[in-house]
């Protein structure tokens, strides 16, 4: 929000962070940028409502490529090193 230069005065961050589950970092800057389109379009100010619809209607890639997520875990498993 800070880098879009958006005020957050009107916005519950826990909420919004709630809702982001799973979300990368760009996928939540996309939100973000998606939200400042649909509050230009209806002459409002950012709120937690706009943050919010745009969430729900963005599907992160842990959820469109959850399959394919799963299988190169189950491969690097047994084939890497892990970090921790």
């Amino acid at each position: 929000m800070e880098k879009r230069k958006v005020a957050i005065d009107d916005v519950n961050m826990d909420e919004v962070a709630r809702a982001c589950d799973g979300f990368s970092g760009a996928e939540i800057e996309q939100v973000v940028v998606s939200a400042q389109y649909a509050v230009r379009a209806g002459d409002g100010e950012m709120n937690t409502r706009y943050l919010l619809d745009e969430i729900a209607a963005t599907r992160p890639l842990s959820v469109v490529m959850d399959e394919k997520i799963t299988r190169l875990r189950q491969w690097a498993a047994h084939r890497t090193v892990p970090v921790d």
